[in-house]
């Protein structure tokens, strides 16, 4: 899986959890997604099923911008 596959994944993610904020792509941060406890909790759940890596929230939580978010993901793919 490549890291556009990923983002475009994430992106999806993101936006069905309502976290729009005008385009979201890797360059947004975090912050700005305005994500609630449970939010990041069903992001590192739709994570684990879609990529099969073992992520935890908190990870997700202390990501700058989306952008760390992939390569988290990238990372976890590529050690499993």
């Amino acid at each position: 899986m490549t890291k556009e596959q990923v983002e475009l994944a994430l992106v999806d993610m993101l936006e069905q959890l309502g976290a729009t904020v005008g385009t979201t792509d890797s360059a947004t941060s975090i912050e700005a997604l305005r994500l609630t406890d449970v939010e990041f909790d069903d992001l590192a759940e739709d994570l684990r099923a879609e990529f099969g890596i073992m992520v935890d929230s908190a990870e997700i939580r202390r990501a700058k911008a989306v952008g760390d978010v992939v390569d988290l993901v990238v990372r976890g793919v590529a050690n499993s």
